[in-house]
Protein backbone atom coordinates (compact mmCIF):
# COMPACT_ATOMS: atom_id res chain seq x y z
CA UNK A 1 0.00 0.00 0.00
CA UNK A 2 2.99 2.29 0.51
CA UNK A 3 3.63 4.23 -2.70
CA UNK A 4 5.00 7.41 -4.13
CA UNK A 5 3.48 10.86 -4.15
CA UNK A 6 2.70 10.35 -7.84
CA UNK A 7 0.67 7.22 -7.07
CA UNK A 8 -1.32 9.08 -4.40
CA UNK A 9 -1.99 11.96 -6.79
CA UNK A 10 -3.01 9.45 -9.45
CA UNK A 11 -5.48 7.83 -7.06
CA UNK A 12 -6.84 11.26 -6.14
CA UNK A 13 -7.23 12.10 -9.83
CA UNK A 14 -9.07 8.83 -10.57
CA UNK A 15 -11.49 9.13 -7.67
CA UNK A 16 -11.89 12.87 -8.22
CA UNK A 17 -12.80 12.54 -11.89
CA UNK A 18 -15.25 9.71 -11.17
CA UNK A 19 -16.95 11.67 -8.40
CA UNK A 20 -16.96 14.86 -10.48
CA UNK A 21 -18.64 13.19 -13.44
CA UNK A 22 -21.43 11.84 -11.28
CA UNK A 23 -21.85 15.12 -9.42
CA UNK A 24 -21.85 17.22 -12.58
CA UNK A 25 -24.48 15.06 -14.29
CA UNK A 26 -26.77 15.02 -11.27
CA UNK A 27 -28.57 18.23 -12.23
CA UNK A 28 -27.90 19.81 -8.81
CA UNK A 29 -27.23 23.52 -8.38
CA UNK A 30 -23.76 25.10 -8.23
CA UNK A 31 -23.97 25.73 -4.50
CA UNK A 32 -24.70 22.05 -3.86
CA UNK A 33 -21.76 21.11 -6.07
CA UNK A 34 -19.44 23.30 -4.02
CA UNK A 35 -20.73 21.98 -0.68
CA UNK A 36 -20.56 18.35 -1.79
CA UNK A 37 -17.07 18.68 -3.30
CA UNK A 38 -15.58 20.17 -0.15
CA UNK A 39 -17.46 17.63 1.96
CA UNK A 40 -15.60 14.88 0.09
CA UNK A 41 -12.30 16.63 0.73
CA UNK A 42 -13.15 17.03 4.41
CA UNK A 43 -14.12 13.36 4.61
CA UNK A 44 -10.78 12.30 3.13
CA UNK A 45 -8.87 14.40 5.66
CA UNK A 46 -11.08 13.16 8.52
CA UNK A 47 -10.48 9.49 7.68
CA UNK A 48 -6.76 10.12 7.57
CA UNK A 49 -6.85 11.90 10.90
CA UNK A 50 -8.95 9.24 12.63
CA UNK A 51 -6.88 6.29 11.39
CA UNK A 52 -3.39 7.83 11.51
CA UNK A 53 -2.50 5.60 14.48
CA UNK A 54 -4.53 2.60 13.27
CA UNK A 55 -3.12 2.10 9.79
CA UNK A 56 -2.59 -1.64 10.29
CA UNK A 57 -6.19 -2.16 11.42
CA UNK A 58 -7.47 -0.14 8.48
CA UNK A 59 -5.33 -2.15 6.05
CA UNK A 60 -6.65 -5.47 7.40
CA UNK A 61 -10.25 -4.22 7.16
CA UNK A 62 -9.78 -3.12 3.55
CA UNK A 63 -8.09 -6.40 2.63
CA UNK A 64 -10.81 -8.56 4.22
CA UNK A 65 -13.93 -6.74 3.08
CA UNK A 66 -13.11 -5.03 -0.23
CA UNK A 67 -14.40 -7.96 -2.30
CA UNK A 68 -17.79 -8.13 -0.57
CA UNK A 69 -18.00 -4.34 -0.42
CA UNK A 70 -17.19 -4.09 -4.12
CA UNK A 71 -19.97 -6.52 -5.04
CA UNK A 72 -22.49 -4.65 -2.88
CA UNK A 73 -21.41 -1.29 -4.29
CA UNK A 74 -21.65 -2.59 -7.86
CA UNK A 75 -25.14 -3.95 -7.22
CA UNK A 76 -26.24 -0.65 -5.71
CA UNK A 77 -24.89 1.41 -8.62
CA UNK A 78 -26.47 -0.84 -11.24
CA UNK A 79 -29.80 -0.83 -9.37
CA UNK A 80 -29.80 2.97 -9.07
CA UNK A 81 -28.90 3.34 -12.75
CA UNK A 82 -32.12 1.55 -13.71
CA UNK A 83 -34.34 3.95 -11.76
CA UNK A 84 -36.19 6.63 -13.74
CA UNK A 85 -36.53 9.84 -11.70
CA UNK A 86 -39.62 12.02 -11.90
CA UNK A 87 -39.29 15.51 -13.33
CA UNK A 88 -40.65 17.14 -10.21
CA UNK A 89 -37.92 16.01 -7.85
CA UNK A 90 -35.29 15.11 -10.49
CA UNK A 91 -34.80 11.80 -8.73
CA UNK A 92 -33.62 13.37 -5.49
CA UNK A 93 -33.38 10.21 -3.40
CA UNK A 94 -31.83 8.12 -6.17
CA UNK A 95 -29.29 10.81 -6.99
CA UNK A 96 -28.24 11.34 -3.41
CA UNK A 97 -27.56 7.61 -2.99
CA UNK A 98 -25.75 7.49 -6.32
CA UNK A 99 -23.51 10.40 -5.35
CA UNK A 100 -22.19 8.62 -2.27
CA UNK A 101 -18.54 7.68 -2.96
CA UNK A 102 -17.32 4.12 -2.60
CA UNK A 103 -16.30 3.93 1.09
CA UNK A 104 -13.52 1.44 0.37
CA UNK A 105 -12.06 3.77 -2.28
CA UNK A 106 -11.97 6.65 0.19
CA UNK A 107 -10.54 4.46 2.96
CA UNK A 108 -7.86 3.07 0.63
CA UNK A 109 -6.95 6.60 -0.47
CA UNK A 110 -6.77 7.75 3.15
CA UNK A 111 -4.50 4.79 3.96
CA UNK A 112 -2.20 5.70 1.07
CA UNK A 113 -1.97 9.23 2.43
CA UNK A 114 -1.21 7.98 5.94
CA UNK A 115 1.54 5.60 4.79
CA UNK A 116 3.12 7.87 2.20
CA UNK A 117 6.71 8.67 3.27
CA UNK A 118 8.11 12.04 2.25
CA UNK A 119 11.74 12.92 1.42
CA UNK A 120 12.13 14.94 4.63
CA UNK A 121 11.20 11.90 6.74
CA UNK A 122 7.68 13.10 7.52
CA UNK A 123 4.37 11.73 6.32
CA UNK A 124 1.77 12.97 3.87
CA UNK A 125 -0.74 13.24 6.69
CA UNK A 126 1.26 16.20 7.95
CA UNK A 127 0.00 18.10 4.93
CA UNK A 128 -3.12 16.04 4.35
CA UNK A 129 -5.16 19.25 4.27
CA UNK A 130 -3.39 20.13 1.02
CA UNK A 131 -4.16 16.76 -0.57
CA UNK A 132 -7.76 16.95 0.65
CA UNK A 133 -8.01 20.43 -0.86
CA UNK A 134 -6.65 19.19 -4.19
CA UNK A 135 -9.19 16.37 -4.15
CA UNK A 136 -12.08 18.74 -3.39
CA UNK A 137 -11.04 21.26 -6.06
CA UNK A 138 -10.65 18.50 -8.65
CA UNK A 139 -14.13 17.13 -7.92
CA UNK A 140 -15.58 20.64 -8.13
CA UNK A 141 -13.78 21.47 -11.39
CA UNK A 142 -14.85 18.23 -13.11
CA UNK A 143 -18.42 18.57 -11.84
CA UNK A 144 -18.74 22.15 -13.09
CA UNK A 145 -17.27 21.21 -16.47
CA UNK A 146 -19.62 18.23 -16.76
CA UNK A 147 -22.58 20.40 -15.73
CA UNK A 148 -21.64 22.94 -18.39
CA UNK A 149 -21.29 20.31 -21.11
CA UNK A 150 -24.58 18.64 -20.10
CA UNK A 151 -26.46 21.94 -19.91
CA UNK A 152 -28.27 21.36 -23.20
CA UNK A 153 -29.86 18.13 -21.95
CA UNK A 154 -32.25 19.98 -19.62
CA UNK A 155 -34.71 17.43 -18.22
CA UNK A 156 -32.81 14.51 -19.76
CA UNK A 157 -29.79 14.86 -17.47
CA UNK A 158 -30.94 11.78 -15.56
CA UNK A 159 -30.08 9.69 -18.63
CA UNK A 160 -26.49 10.87 -18.51
CA UNK A 161 -26.39 10.38 -14.74
CA UNK A 162 -27.86 6.87 -14.98
CA UNK A 163 -25.41 6.04 -17.77
CA UNK A 164 -22.48 7.02 -15.55
CA UNK A 165 -23.93 5.00 -12.68
CA UNK A 166 -24.38 1.91 -14.83
CA UNK A 167 -20.87 2.17 -16.31
CA UNK A 168 -19.30 2.57 -12.87
CA UNK A 169 -21.40 -0.31 -11.54
CA UNK A 170 -20.26 -2.68 -14.29
CA UNK A 171 -16.63 -1.59 -13.90
CA UNK A 172 -16.80 -2.03 -10.13
CA UNK A 173 -18.28 -5.51 -10.57
CA UNK A 174 -15.62 -6.48 -13.09
CA UNK A 175 -12.77 -5.25 -10.90
CA UNK A 176 -14.23 -6.95 -7.82
CA UNK A 177 -14.39 -10.29 -9.65
CA UNK A 178 -11.13 -10.09 -11.58
CA UNK A 179 -8.69 -8.35 -9.22
CA UNK A 180 -8.53 -11.08 -6.51
CA UNK A 181 -7.81 -13.73 -9.16
CA UNK A 182 -5.11 -11.61 -10.78
CA UNK A 183 -3.45 -11.01 -7.41
CA UNK A 184 -3.62 -14.72 -6.58
CA UNK A 185 -2.01 -15.63 -9.92
CA UNK A 186 0.77 -13.08 -9.45
CA UNK A 187 1.52 -14.48 -5.99
CA UNK A 188 1.51 -18.12 -7.10
CA UNK A 189 4.80 -19.81 -8.05
CA UNK A 190 5.06 -20.01 -11.83
CA UNK A 191 6.50 -22.97 -13.70
CA UNK A 192 7.63 -23.09 -17.35
CA UNK A 193 4.81 -24.07 -19.70
CA UNK A 194 5.70 -26.78 -22.21
CA UNK A 195 3.84 -26.64 -25.51
CA UNK A 196 3.84 -29.51 -27.98
CA UNK A 197 4.34 -27.91 -31.38
CA UNK A 198 2.70 -30.82 -33.24
CA UNK A 199 -0.43 -30.75 -31.08
CA UNK A 200 -0.65 -26.96 -31.33
CA UNK A 201 -0.30 -27.12 -35.11
CA UNK A 202 -3.01 -29.77 -35.47
CA UNK A 203 -5.40 -27.75 -33.28
CA UNK A 204 -4.77 -24.65 -35.35
CA UNK A 205 -5.44 -26.51 -38.61
CA UNK A 206 -8.69 -27.99 -37.21
CA UNK A 207 -9.86 -24.57 -36.05
CA UNK A 208 -9.13 -23.05 -39.47
CA UNK A 209 -10.96 -25.94 -41.15
CA UNK A 210 -14.08 -25.31 -39.05
CA UNK A 211 -14.02 -21.58 -39.88
CA UNK A 212 -13.47 -22.13 -43.60
CA UNK A 213 -16.14 -24.80 -43.83
CA UNK A 214 -18.64 -22.44 -42.26
CA UNK A 215 -17.65 -19.71 -44.71
CA UNK A 216 -18.10 -21.92 -47.78
CA UNK A 217 -21.39 -23.37 -46.52
CA UNK A 218 -22.76 -19.86 -45.96
CA UNK A 219 -21.52 -18.75 -49.38
CA UNK A 220 -23.20 -21.72 -51.04
CA UNK A 221 -26.50 -20.96 -49.24
CA UNK A 222 -26.38 -17.33 -50.35
CA UNK A 223 -25.79 -18.49 -53.94
CA UNK A 224 -29.01 -20.50 -53.76
CA UNK A 225 -30.89 -17.50 -52.43
CA UNK A 226 -31.41 -18.98 -48.91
Amino acid sequence: MIGTLESVLGAIALLGVKSGLLLGSSGLGRSILVIYSFSLGTGLWLFGFLFKDRAATLAVFIDNYTFVGGLLMAGLLIYLSLQVPSRSCQGGGTRLWGLLPCPFCVLALALMVILLPLPDGGFALDWGVTLAGVFALLVLAVSLLTRLMAGGLKNATHRLFNGFLFTLGVMTLAFALVTPNVVAVLQAPLEPLEVNALVAGVNLILAMAVVLSGYFIKKKQMGRGC
